[in-house]
């Protein structure tokens, strides 16, 4: 799914106009095909057509620009004008200029006192305007750190502790707060981290794309399974920075999906990774009709276009170990035992988080805890992850 070195790229569709870049081996500039909601709408050269020039030049050299009639939700690729292969970048939906979607995150929260602040920083710096947590509480401080959040205005708190089996409920009640404070709500895990992909600056961006149909009412998103990337003990470093292996492209846990969806069409959860709605499709992260398994949390395929879910699911050993030691939010999972630990410390893959992604959490990161320290006892327990 990834091309380490492509020959081209197709950057982006804005005002009408389809641009990016292709060259040949050589250097030297190859024509385009670009399709339209699947028809071919324009087959041209790019605008720089001199021979011999090297690939050090070719971002300029390869350059296409195309000028289209387009409408809002419309489906473009553009593909190799020889071979047919689509170019890196994938498919991308024309948006309405004027529409930026308020987007928001739901989660539930256990014992995860270590990881709220970079989770949290990490979507607050990649444009998630609203944050609900349910707290279920723990030994770790979570609730005194979460408690602290909320006063700094920096999440919603709801109190969940004492609870068990709760994660269904909680997200029924926290979508249904998320009305009217955001259009697209996220439902998404501590341990996940949402991804832009093809040079998405950041999560609204890829979510007015797949949302730019008004009929499309929820998306299920991939994940990406992460392994240990070889770590015993935690280390040093955010999670984004310290787990950067990945489980092979073809791996069948790449197939499971965890939801977005328009606040206003939904109605309820059919497990805590597929929602149900009021009317409109279900799509994925291209904006096309969702392909489901007989499995109603899995796709037939796993699809990164646009948006996709990193799963730091096991961490290093260490971090794995006290994880199992807290159970599960729904009874029905697998245990987190020897097995469920073998089977998701997968590492085939070098596919590290953006480097500026990584830059903006630790900037976020640095806001968020100076604006804590106001609202945290010098004290308090938390104290020690408010200077980790």
């Amino acid at each position: 799914m990834i091309n380490p070195n492509p020959l081209g790229y197709f950057e982006r569709v804005a005002d009408g106009c389809v641009s990016g870049w292709l060259t040949n081996e050589n250097g030297d500039p190859v024509a385009v095909v670009v399709q339209v909601n699947g028809i071919i709408a324009a087959t041209t050269r790019p605008a720089s057509d001199t021979p011999g020039t090297r690939r050090e030049e070719n971002a300029r050299a390869g350059r296409f620009e195309v000028r289209l009639c387009l409408a809002p939700g419309d489906r473009v690729e553009v593909f190799h004008g020889i071979t047919g292969h689509p170019l890196p970048g994938g498919v991308r939906r024309v948006v309405d200029p004027r529409w930026r979607p308020r987007v928001g995150l739901v989660a539930p929260a256990k014992e995860e006192a270590p990881y709220l602040l970079e989770w949290i920083a990490y979507h607050r710096a990649l444009g998630i305007e609203s944050i609900l947590i349910g707290d279920n509480g723990g030994t770790d401080h979570t609730s005194e750190l979460l408690q602290a959040l909320d006063a700094a205005g920096m999440i919603q708190r709801l109190d969940w502790r004492g609870e068990i089996n709760f994660q269904m409920r909680f997200d029924i009640d926290a979508i249904q707060r998320m009305r009217g404070l955001t259009d697209i709500c996220s439902i998404t895990d501590v341990d996940e981290f949402i991804r832009p992909l093809g040079g998405r600056s950041d999560i609204p961006t890829a979510v007015a794309e797949i949302f730019a149909r008004k009929e499309v009412s929820a998306v299920g998103l991939s994940w990406v399974t992460y392994g240990g990337s070889g770590r015993v003990e935690p280390g040093e470093g955010l999670v984004i920075e310290r787990f950067t292996r990945r489980a092979a492209d073809n791996h069948i846990r790449h197939c499971v999906v965890k939801a977005m969806v328009r606040t206003e069409q939904f109605v309820g959860m059919v497990n805590p990774h597929v929602v149900t709605v009021a009317s409109g499709e279900y799509v994925n992260d291209s904006g096309d009709p969702i392909r489901w398994t007989s499995v109603p949390a899995k796709a037939e395929f796993a699809s990164w276009n646009s948006l996709r879910v990193d799963h730091f699911v096991v961490k290093s050993r260490r971090e794995f170990e006290i994880k199992a030691k807290r159970g599960r939010l729904n009874s029905t999972a697998q245990p987190r035992d020897e097995s469920f630990f073998v089977s998701r410390d997968c590492n085939e893959v070098f596919d590290p988080m953006s480097a500026d992604f990584v830059e903006r959490t630790k900037d976020e990161l640095a806001r968020l805890r100076d604006r804590l320290k106001r609202f945290v006892p010098t004290d308090s327990p938390i104290q020690s992850i408010l200077h980790a």
